[in-house]
């Protein structure tokens, strides 16, 4: 009974999202995603994978389902399945791009997954032509490698750098691919740019979070004690220095300065009250010396 009324809705939502399909044929262009933060495991894009520095093409997933489950008009004729006794068991229906592509932006537009708006419903053969993936990042990457090749620019300031060069190049009017090219190209920067953005002030607040917790995990052990391997990640990328590490430096410059002071009075007996005048002296001499 259960497994008959989970292929009923099934079904229902099926044929529902086939109507909306219908009512808007936008839903069926194929769209274009982009992020540079990290590999993002995906089973509905052809890779498998929403690749870091990489176009995720987005268009219709063909899969297989129970035939009988399936309205007629949603089963693609020819692609049938047949079971031990020839009878038809599975046929092969189409989910249309716009549904995909909806779900992967609600999840992970906050993360920095973009659709690049300039290749909105390309096909396949001019994607190819552009070459977007070898023009900004050439670099070899394969999520799929035993281990996993990533020769990519791995932070935020290195991949920005990349995509400036290019623009500089097209602007200049120096660049090797062709003309026609140049203004998607362009368009192509501009998204990426703005996906980094957002995938920075992610990772900003990720760290701050992480920070904040381990400070409260210092007095209470329900906590966070200590960074994991996601705030490292982030870290990089942001090219950021730990809190602690922070607090380290900030406290040898301190002693740094106190034995400058020292050794600059000789021998002479220093008050916490001198200390902090002569701090305050230096500080003054050094704004001085800025103006």
């Amino acid at each position: 009974m259960a497994t008959a009324v989970a292929q009923w809705l099934e079904q229902e939502a099926m044929e529902q999202q086939n109507r909306a399909t219908q009512l808007d044929p936008g839903q069926n262009d194929n769209r274009f995603v982009w992020q540079g933060a990290e590999d993002i495991p995906h089973s509905e894009v052809h890779s498998g994978w929403i690749e870091r520095c990489r176009i995720t093409p987005i268009t219709k997933l063909l899969r297989w389902e129970n035939f009988v489950a399936l309205a007629p008009e949603q089963r693609i004729p020819g692609l049938e399945r047949k079971d031990r006794d020839g009878k038809i068991a599975e046929a092969m229906y189409a989910t249309p791009p716009g549904p995909i592509f909806d779900s992967i932006i609600e999840q992970y537009e906050t993360f920095g997954v973009l659709e690049v708006d300039a290749l909105r419903g390309m096909g396949g053969k001019h994607i190819q032509a552009l070459a977007i993936d070898s023009t900004f990042f050439p670099e070899r990457k394969d999520c799929n490698a035993r281990p996993k090749i990533d020769e990519t620019p791995r932070t935020y300031r290195e991949m920005k750098a990349r995509i400036y060069d290019i623009v500089k190049l097209v602007e200049s009017g120096t660049h090797t691919s062709p003309k026609n090219q140049w203004p998607i190209y362009l368009q192509v920067a501009k998204s990426m740019l703005q996906s980094l953005e957002i995938s920075a002030h992610n990772d900003n607040q990720l760290v701050d979070m992480s920070e904040t917790e381990m400070e409260l995990g210092k007095v209470n052990g329900q906590y966070k004690q200590r960074y994991d391997n996601r705030d490292y990640r982030a870290m990089h990328r942001l090219e950021r220095t730990r809190r602690d590490q922070v607090t380290n430096a900030m406290a040898e410059q301190q002693r740094d300065l106190i034995q400058a002071i020292a050794t600059r009075h000789g021998d002479a007996q220093l008050t916490p009250d001198m200390i902090r005048a002569l701090v305050q002296e230096t500080v003054k001499g050094l704004k001085e010396l800025q103006t």
